[in-house]
């Protein structure tokens, strides 16, 4: 009996961590090298699908070199902005 219910338990566990969104967070701007608390954001809810990262300052294009300012959060809806798109001051990744 234990032989059918270990890999089945096992099963359950492996996907509850697949359908993990794990997502770098910083509550306020700050150096993209420095914002590093990593979230997950399944946990927190279950409509955040998206890791979103908004530039505040320095180079905006990515990648990212560590000296700009960023605010990285979980998200419902995250739509994308380029620093070419007119009116756009802080691009959305």
């Amino acid at each position: 009996m234990w032989r059918l219910v270990l890999p089945v338990v096992a099963a359950v566990l492996c996907l509850r961590q697949v359908n993990s969104l794990l997502c770098y967070t910083c509550n306020g701007p700050t150096a993209s090298s420095e914002c590093t608390t990593l979230t997950n954001c399944t946990a927190e809810a279950a409509r955040y699908i998206w890791c979103k990262t908004i530039v505040y300052s320095g180079e905006s294009g990515f990648p990212f070199q560590g000296n700009e300012s960023v605010v990285r959060m979980c998200a419902d809806i995250c739509k994308e902005s380029f620093s070419e798109d007119i009116g756009v001051s802080n691009p959305v990744f």
